[in-house]
């Protein structure tokens, strides 16, 4: 076991030693960066929900305009529009509601795509590992 720690890495070597798969941490945001988007977030989608019911009813009064009877025909063409426009509008804003990427200056950004480099790094060097020790230790185990 102690070839593997020196020639395949400690991650390899955890795993070997507890017969547990190694699970690597995911890199995490800062922990102020994380709660100023999920302020952010909410004030974003409370304003984007504000808009959306806004627009729903501004559309239903719309509808129920063009449902009387008796519109002078200028009065119908700009009540189609509005509710032509108001149709239009909602879409745009449920499409509005996606998450948004977390916002890094520009140091943090350097930092955090750095942790996730590592990760990726060590998990395609845990994999490569894994398959070479077990391949060792079929060897050892047929011969």
């Amino acid at each position: 076991m102690s070839y593997v720690g020196r020639n395949h890495g400690k991650d390899i070597f955890k795993e070997l030693k507890t017969m547990e798969p190694t699970i690597l941490p995911l890199p995490q945001y800062p922990a102020d960066v994380l709660a100023r988007h999920i302020e952010s977030e909410a004030t974003r989608l409370e304003a984007l929900y504000k808009d959306i019911t806004q627009t729903e009813r501004l559309l239903t009064i719309t509808t129920k305009k063009l449902g009387k009877e008796g519109l002078m025909e200028d009065e119908e063409e700009v009540l189609l529009e509005k509710s032509s426009s108001h149709c239009r509008a909602i879409p745009k804003l449920e499409d509005s509601l996606g998450p948004k990427p977390i916002a890094l200056v520009s140091d943090q950004q350097t930092a955090h795509n750095a942790k996730v480099k590592d990760y990726n790094t060590r998990v395609s060097v845990l994999d490569k590992d894994r398959v070479q020790v077990y391949e060792i230790i079929k060897g050892h185990c047929t011969n």
